[in-house]
Formats: C-alpha cells, structure tokens, sequence
C-alpha cells in the first residue's frame, strides 16, 4: 500500500533528535552551535539536563542511536571532512568506525534489529546510499558497503521503516540541476521522497516537487513518513 506523506514542518528535523524509547526516561541526543561551533548534547529528560556529549573543535552532528541503546554513532569533521564515528553511549573514546578513506560519510541509520548500519557517502563520486553490517567493535570497510543507490544524483538522508524492510531517502535525480536565480556562482537543486527495500529494489516515488523536500522520517506504525 502506498503510504501517505506529511509536511513536518520544523527546523529541527535538520538534525534529528532521536531517542532509545526503550525505558520509560528517554534519552535525546542534538547539535548545539552554542557557544560556537556544533557540538553533540545529552538531554536526560528524567532528571531535565543537558549536557555536552562530546567536546571537540571540529563541527559535530547527525547522532543516532543502536538498538540497544549501547552505542551512539555520529559524524565528526575532525579530519577535515565528515567521517562516521562511534562512541559507547556511556561515554568512552570516541573511535573512527569506518576506514579513512577521502571519501565523505554522513547521516547514519541503524537498522531496528541492530544488524546493519546505513549511510550517505561520495565514495564512488556521488552522494549515494551504503549498506554494511553493523559490528561496533570493528573498523568497517568503505570498500565492502553494499551501494543501494548508485544514481548520478544525489541522494540522501535514509531512514528505517520500523520494520525494518524498507528505506526511505531523499533524492534529486529527478530534476535537472539549474541556475540559482538570485545567486549566479550558486545551483538550485529539487529533491523528492523515495523508498526503497532493503537490498536496495522496488524503488518508489512518493513526491513530485518543485523544491526541496527532505529528511523523511516513518512514523510509528509504518504507515505515514513526515518530511520537510
């Protein structure tokens, strides 16, 4: 059945905030540019704290959960370019979870039942969407990552169903990219909302913009997606 898309209107889906939902305090990690720069912030929402997560004078963002609640991956600029990193969610050095390629990697997901990890990298050129089994103990291989989308636009943003079968992700391969109207050194670029399985088949166009739409999220149930 096709599902039913919804504006979510906010600036916060940007960054997502994201949440075990596994006990009854729920943890929310988000970005801060305060006082300057992006560093990653822990909201306990049980005792109403927040506090700095991890500290470093690179931009840090994009934070998600494992499963289990255990570990917490994000990404860091510290080697001049967006890289995945993990930490444990206790606390811990931070450690670089994929090999130091020159490529970029960013806007990680985690599959429900823990297995796999799904990202955005330029690995091949473009911004594409990989798949790799997620090990939090190991350095993964770029090389190894399943490529779902290897598309000569750009795609981004992925997000889980909550059962795990299928994937969603914004996408602007089907607009030609044009002239920035105002801005001549600037292109503007259309994106839409897909989804996808799991290996990456049974592509499916849910938007027709004539702008950006971006950053799908699944509701509870599988049966809505919310997007900006």
């Amino acid at each position: 059945m096709k599902k039913r898309c919804h504006f979510f209107l906010a600036f916060l889906v940007l960054f997502p905030l994201l949440a075990t939902g596994q006990t009854s305090n729920e943890r929310v990690f988000y970005s801060s540019f305060r006082p300057e720069g992006w560093d990653l912030f822990l909201v306990d929402q049980q005792a109403e704290t927040a506090s700095r997560w991890v500290e470093n004078e690179a931009l840090e963002y994009n934070p998600t959960w494992s499963a289990d609640g255990e570990w917490v991956i994000f990404t860091s600029e510290r080697f001049g370019f967006p890289k995945l990193f993990i930490r444990p969610a206790t606390g811990g050095e931070a450690r670089l979870l994929l090999t130091h390629e020159a490529s970029m990697q960013d806007q990680a997901t985690l599959s429900p039942d823990g297995q796999w990890i799904v990202f955005t990298s330029t690995h091949e050129g473009q911004s594409d969407i990989y798949r790799l089994p997620f090990q939090p103990l190991d350095t993964l291989a770029v090389d190894d990552a399943l490529n779902f989308t290897n598309d000569p636009g750009g795609d981004f943003r992925p997000a889980f169903s909550p059962d795990g079968q299928s994937i969603a992700f914004c996408s602007d391969r089907g607009h030609p990219i044009k002239t920035h109207p105002r801005f001549i050194f600037a292109m503007r670029r259309t994106g839409d909302i897909y989804t996808m399985n799991m290996e990456g088949g049974d592509l499916q166009r849910l938007t027709d913009a004539t702008e950006w739409e971006g950053s799908p999220a699944y509701s509870k149930d599988g049966q809505q997606i919310y997007y900006y």
